[in-house]
């Protein structure tokens, strides 16, 4: 039976009423979301699209030795960057599957309660030109796997002589 309202550094105490009376333990690690705070920014030229991710990750318990993050299959990967730089030992983009990739970071520093960090990361959309549409699909550009951010923001500037034109609608085109 699952103890309700169990915290880190409680105790539980079971006792037994006949000699050979006994329990079982099982101890389970709850795989508890990563805190984040987000920004993504998004610049749109005549003949490409850019964008940079700034994150900050905490997590309340445990450890974690690495962080995965999907993105549409169009967008490239220019650079990775930690604060501390020493924190991210490398980062690996997977091949495309279901117009998707995973981009994974590996640290050299566990993400730990007194141990947070933040990722810069920059990337710009293949195949750009003026006029195309980019659908929110495309521009969800990186989104990190269990993690929970409760106010992600974004920002969209425009190249000079361009406009934008955002439409929220059922093919989700802006």
């Amino acid at each position: 039976v699952p103890l309700a309202g169990n915290r880190p550094g409680e105790a539980v105490e079971v006792q037994c009423f006949a000699p050979s009376a006994s329990a079982d333990l099982l101890l389970v690690r709850r795989n508890r979301p990563v805190d984040a705070s987000t920004v993504t920014l998004w610049n749109v030229r005549e003949e490409e699209a850019t964008a940079t991710f700034h994150g900050e990750f905490r997590i309340e318990v445990g450890h974690r030795f690495t962080l995965e993050a999907d993105l549409p299959s169009r967008w490239i990967i220019d650079s990775v960057v930690s604060s501390p730089a020493t924190a991210l030992a490398d980062w690996s983009l997977s091949d495309a599957a279901d117009r998707r990739r995973t981009l994974s970071l590996r640290l050299a520093q566990p993400l730990a309660p007194d141990r947070p960090l933040r990722v810069t990361i920059v990337g710009r959309l293949k195949h750009h030109n003026a006029g195309d549409r980019l659908t929110r699909e495309q521009m969800r550009f990186v989104e990190f796997r269990n993690t929970a951010d409760p106010r992600p923001l974004y920002g969209l500037r425009a190249e000079e002589g361009l406009r934008l034109q955002l439409r929220d609608s059922d093919d989700s085109k802006a």
